[in-house]
């Protein structure tokens, strides 16, 4: 089907560049894209990137079982992150591609658990260096009921772009975002929080806000969606989600971080000191 056959060739090159952002998700699942070492994603992304677009880039995590399980996620990443602005995986995403020795122990560590818990957060700052080395500007891991840890670099490709992104709130930051708290009855659906979560977080870019409020926008659009029957329904239009980020809090209380980190009662987040 499209995933086995979907190519650089089949992306309309002439829409990107009449665009913002590209944003790609789950080469993880498509054959093209990770196969002779992931030459086919490298060039599709480095296509976009020459149209003047920002690109955005999010995964899956490879199934073990399946020739993407087998591909060397680090090399194919490696590859394609210096034409990516943006990165948005999970913590078990990146860290099954990026770093699957540590992926297989630390799954091992917490079977019967949520793996998430058990990810250290020593870990993932080392990822988020190596990443931002790698060229990316912008890198989100979400982490589940732990929130998002999110690294940038210099912003000032990302304006020269057409963002608008206030250069000294977002260039070389590090910090936590605590994630909102989730009212367990009004659950109806998990499908698709991961991409709310994204969604939010990109709309509040190409929106200019502040990198906390970013932030915040994914961890809410990744709570919210929890709410609607479907990926959709239970989420607010973007009036409706700016009225959410005034009159709702994340409970700091609930992420554990080490010393590195303090907390800023004024945004709402955890900042590297």
């Amino acid at each position: 089907g499209c995933n086995r056959e979907f190519s650089s060739e089949d992306v309309d090159y002439d829409l990107v560049a009449r665009s913002r952002l590209f944003h790609f998700g789950y080469p993880t699942l498509m054959d093209r894209f990770f196969a002779e070492g992931g030459g086919e994603l490298e060039k599709m992304f480095a296509r976009a990137a020459q149209t003047g677009a920002a690109t955005s880039l999010d995964l899956t995590i490879p199934d073990p079982d399946s020739p993407s399980g087998k591909a060397d996620w680090r090399e194919i990443l490696e590859r394609a992150l210096p034409h990516v602005d943006v990165f948005v995986p999970s913590a078990e995403e990146i860290l099954a591609t990026m770093a699957p020795e540590e992926y297989g122990r630390i799954a091992s560590n917490a079977a019967g658990g949520d793996m998430i818990d058990a990810v250290p957060e020593g870990l993932l700052r080392e990822l988020g260096g190596r990443l931002l080395d790698c060229g990316v500007k912008v890198l989100l891991i979400k982490a589940g009921h732990r929130g998002a840890y999110l690294r940038t670099g210099d912003v000032a490709a990302l304006n020269a772009k057409g963002f608008e992104l206030p250069d000294e709130n977002w260039s070389n930051r590090e910090m936590w975002a605590p994630a909102f708290a989730l009212d367990r009855e009004k659950v109806q659906n998990a499908s698709g929080a991961g991409d709310a979560a994204v969604a939010g977080f990109l709309a509040a870019m190409l929106d200019g806000t502040t990198v906390e409020a970013a932030a915040k926008c994914a961890m809410l659009a990744g709570r919210d969606n929890l709410y609607g029957a479907d990926a959709l329904a239970g989420l607010p239009d973007w009036q409706g989600m700016a009225g959410e980020l005034l009159s709702e809090r994340a409970p700091a209380s609930d992420l554990r971080l080490s010393t590195a980190f303090e907390f800023c009662e004024d945004t709402g987040v955890w900042n590297a000191k």
